[in-house]
């Protein structure tokens, strides 16, 4: 996990979302059957981005595949 703006600090109400990137294609894992993983799967790296309602924003870098609600907040 990699954050950029370690002094923002969230507080008061607070909004997440994420995207998701592909990661490069010589990386992409795919299924014995040699097709491609589909959706959010490891093949796509999770940038959790969150704002409260001050206005100060934060976001960072999760791990590859779909997080959990524990791991988003934990990242925060």
């Amino acid at each position: 996990m990699e954050c950029y703006e370690k002094t923002v600090r969230l507080s008061g109400t607070v909004w997440f979302d994420e995207m998701y990137f592909n990661v490069s294609r010589s990386a992409m894992i795919t299924k014995e059957n040699g097709n491609w993983l589909k959706g959010i799967s490891r093949n796509k790296i999770d940038v959790e981005v969150g704002i409260d309602s001050s206005g100060e924003c934060c976001a960072e870098i999760l791990e590859k595949g779909k997080p959990t609600g524990k791991e988003i907040l934990e990242a925060f």
